[in-house]
């Protein structure tokens, strides 16, 4: 699985290995499974590269039901995402990649 591009929710590749990520931005929502084992920083530089956002940004993924923020260093599977579609913010500082404009 390419976890720079992640794929797209639904496709043939998903297996028991993925967890399903809902990526809510300030430019739209991007649903896509990544591998149980990727890190949190390779999502956030997947999620970058799907959107096109400044490189150098200080971006940080937070989960929607508990408002945590996600270590970059940490895997999804650490977690303890299941099998349904887990919704997380992508932020930038907090605001610049996603709420109000």
């Amino acid at each position: 699985m390419n976890n720079e591009k992640g794929h797209q929710a639904g496709d043939e590749h998903k297996n028991d290995r993925d967890v399903c990520l809902v990526i809510h931005t300030s430019l739209g929502k991007w649903q896509s499974n990544f591998d149980k084992t990727t890190k949190v920083s390779e999502v956030i530089t997947a999620t970058i590269n799907h959107f096109g956002f400044d490189r150098s940004g200080k971006y940080a993924l937070v989960m929607k039901s508990t408002s945590e923020t996600l270590k970059p260093e940490r895997t999804l599977v650490s977690y303890g995402f299941s099998e349904v579609c887990q919704d997380v913010n992508f932020t930038d500082k907090g605001n610049a990649a996603y709420g109000n404009q």
